[in-house]
């Protein structure tokens, strides 16, 4: 999973300027031995706002989400464990025997 040039697992500080602030993309890379059928859910602070029903007969396949909402707007502020707002995402996947997999976080600090 990337956003931009954050890969899962990383954070960074974005200030005022940053076009991020109004528009993010998030990509989540797919890779599979056999054709399947996917469920792809993003998921932002802790809340699914993204859901993608993917048919996979590539090996890799990148499912793509925008998130157009304003970050001011949705971060969470006064987390005990992070002073400043921030924004996290994740993707989960789900295949049709109920198998799951998550990524690792991204972490947006404003």
């Amino acid at each position: 999973m990337r956003l931009g040039d954050l890969r899962m697992g990383e954070q960074a500080h974005i200030d005022r300027s940053d076009p991020m602030r109004k528009q993010r993309q998030i990509h989540v890379r797919l890779s599979v031995t056999n054709p399947t059928q996917l469920s792809v859910i993003l998921l932002r602070n802790g809340q699914e706002i993204a859901h993608q029903e993917t048919e996979i007969v590539e090996t890799i396949t990148d499912v793509i989400f925008e998130d157009n909402d304003i970050i001011d707007e949705i971060a969470i502020r006064e987390a005990p464990f992070h002073p400043e707002p921030f924004v996290a995402y994740y993707a989960r996947i789900e295949d049709p025997t109920n198998q799951t997999q998550w990524t690792s976080p991204i972490w947006i600090d404003i």
